[in-house]
Parts: structure tokens; C-alpha cells; sequence
């Protein structure tokens, strides 16, 4: 009965440790390397993730079979966990099947086309997918495959190597600050070519770099809280300064979104901690260790770490969105001339 009871997200503890150590070194190289391939902005590292992620679609099923199927529930549960698991096969079918002539003319949106064609001389009665560039969409449900394949791995992981793969994405936030607070001397050979420069790691730009972090955050967070339980107070030092280390980097990249999400969701990982019973986690010690890392962090990032909140900076952020917004504008209305003309 006891072993009939097992609850949801709790995979059993007697799947066979070699599937496991499998699904665990696999789930560690991807959460570890995609960082580091520009938020999926490169494509042939993006194949290399997604061939690692199928790896570890079929280290999970080699678990699932192996009993921890278990932690998929049962029912409607199992159901619906399988949907979600599927999703990019579901945006696949919805995008990519052919559709009558006459069904995607009546799509929205799709008028305009059909009226080019038509000016063009090319065939309008033809099946055409719902989506207008079909490669982009090939391209992008495939980059969901690292996705899936870590969503399946949370599912049937043993609960006690969790704790491994989270310090592996600690591990790569902070590999990650390091990179990027080295970027502060506007060295161009540790941006790799990269269009945006300043503080991004090895993202994109600073919004993708400073919102890895954010994401990080209430691991660290986590990691802080399992060392005072037990572990000694030399550990929650240094898991303390690990997340000053990250704060700054988020300081330094100028990124107010970045820096607004990150404290979100540092505080809310602080104030959904589990009292110890010992007075080391009362509300007020929580919010007193917010205010000193956060002031550790502004003293750190020092001037660098204001420059993105001043009024000329603030301005010229404002006018950029008001520039995207009139553009937009500007190609409707221009889109829609076209048509009329057509």
C-alpha cells in the first residue's frame, strides 16, 4: 500500500541508478551549455542542444520504463502532463498542416497575401500551411525540444539529484556574472562579434543576460537556506556571496527590467522560505538580508550600476519605444495602401 501511494513529483526511489545517473549527466550538459549559446541565437550549437535534448528524451523514457512513471500520475493527471510535455508538437500540427485554399484565405491576415498572389500570377488554389514562413516555425518548435526534455527530466528525476542539476544552472549563472562583469572593460574579444556590447555574457544582449540571472536567484536563494539547516554558517557566506555576485552583475548590465525581476523574484524566494524554528528566518532577518546584499550590490557596481536609471538614459529608452510604436504604425497603414492598390 505504502508503494501504491506514491505522490505526484516524487519519482521512486527504486528506479534503476543507472538510468538515473544517465538522465542526470545528460540534464546537467544542457542546463550547463545552453547559456552559452546566445539564448539560441546561433544555430549550429542550437542543433547540438537539440540532439542533446533528444539524448534525454530517451535517457527519461529508459527511466520512465524503468519505473518512475510512477511521477507522471495517473488518469487525467498523466494526460495532461503528457499534453503539456507535447506542446511543440501540438504548435507543429496547428502551423504546419496544409490547409484548403479557400480555409486559409479566410484565416486572418491572409488577404493580403492572397491579393499579391494573385497580382503575381501564382497559383492561389493551393493547400498552404497556416504559417507564412513554415521554416521559421520548423526551426522554432524544434528549439523547444531542450524545453521538453527538461520539463520530462523534473518529472522523473530522483528528488535527491535535483539538488546536482541546480547547482549546475548556479554553477552556469555564475560562470555567467563572472563573463560578464569581465565585459566592463570593453574588451571586444570576450564578446565574440556579439551585435549588442556591454554586460550580456554570452546572451544576446543585457535583457536575456540579467533575466538568466533573475531565474537563477531563487536557487542560490534556496541553496543559502539548506546550508543553514545543518551544513554550518562558513557555507551560507559563500552561497551569500554568490548572490551578491549576481546582484552586481544585474546592476552593471543597465537592464531595469532585468534588475526589477531579479529583486522580484529574489524576494519572493526569501519570504517562501520555510521558518527553522530557530529565529534565523523571522520576516525581518529576511528583509534585512535583502536590504544588505542590496546595498553590498549598489556599493559594488558603483557608478556603472546607475548609469541605466538616469534621466538622459530613461529618455533615450522612451524615445526608442515611441520609435518602434510610430514604425509599426507607419507599416500598417502602408501595408494596407499596398492592398488597396493591389
Amino acid at each position: 500500500m505504502l508503494h501504491a501511494a506514491r505522490p505526484l513529483l516524487n519519482p521512486p526511489e527504486d528506479a534503476t541508478p543507472l538510468a538515473a545517473s544517465v538522465c542526470v549527466g545528460l540534464g546537467g550538459l544542457l542546463l550547463f551549455f545552453a547559456p552559452l549559446i546566445r539564448g539560441g541565437n546561433r544555430g549550429v550549437a542550437l542543433i547540438a542542444l537539440e540532439w542533446l535534448a533528444l539524448a534525454l528524451l530517451l535517457a527519461v523514457l529508459w527511466l520512465w520504463l524503468q519505473g518512475a512513471r510512477a511521477a507522471w500520475g495517473s488518469g487525467m493527471t498523466r494526460w495532461a502532463l503528457l499534453s503539456l510535455a507535447g506542446s511543440p508538437l501540438w504548435v507543429a500540427l496547428v502551423q504546419l498542416t496544409p490547409l484548403p485554399p479557400d480555409l486559409w484565405s479566410a484565416l486572418p491576415g491572409r488577404a493580403f497575401y492572397r491579393d499579391i498572389l494573385s497580382g503575381l500570377g501564382l497559383p492561389v488554389a493551393v493547400w498552404r500551411p497556416a504559417s507564412l514562413m513554415p521554416d521559421a516555425t520548423t526551426v522554432s518548435v524544434l528549439a523547444g525540444l531542450p524545453l521538453v526534455a527538461c520539463f520530462a527530466l523534473g518529472l522523473v528525476c530522483p528528488k535527491e539529484r535535483l539538488a546536482g542539476l541546480f547547482r549546475v544552472c548556479i554553477a552556469a549563472a555564475l560562470l555567467q556574472s563572472v563573463w560578464g562583469l569581465a565585459q566592463l572593460g570593453g574588451d571586444n574579444l570576450l564578446h565574440f562579434d556579439a551585435f549588442f556590447t556591454g554586460v550580456i555574457g554570452s546572451f544576446a544582449n543585457s535583457n536575456h543576460f540579467a533575466g538568466f540571472l533573475a531565474m537563477t536567484a531563487p536557487l542560490v536563494v534556496w541553496e543559502w537556506w539548506r546550508s543553514l539547516q545543518g551544513r554550518g554558517p562558513g557555507r551560507a557566506w559563500l552561497w551569500g556571496a554568490a548572490l551578491l555576485l549576481m546582484l552586481v552583475a544585474v546592476l552593471v548590465t543597465r537592464s531595469r527590467a532585468g534588475l526589477a525581476v531579479c529583486l522580484l523574484s529574489t524576494v519572493l524566494a526569501l519570504l517562501l522560505l520555510p521558518a527553522d524554528g530557530r529565529g534565523l528566518l523571522s520576516l525581518r532577518t529576511r528583509l534585512l538580508l535583502l536590504a544588505g546584499l542590496l546595498l553590498a550590490a549598489l556599493l559594488a557596481a558603483g557608478v556603472q550600476g546607475f548609469r541605466g536609471f538616469g534621466a538622459d538614459a530613461l529618455s533615450r529608452g522612451l524615445s526608442a519605444r515611441q520609435s518602434m510604436l510610430v514604425e509599426t504604425w507607419e507599416a500598417e497603414i502602408g501595408r494596407a495602401s499596398c492592398r488597396e492598390r493591389v
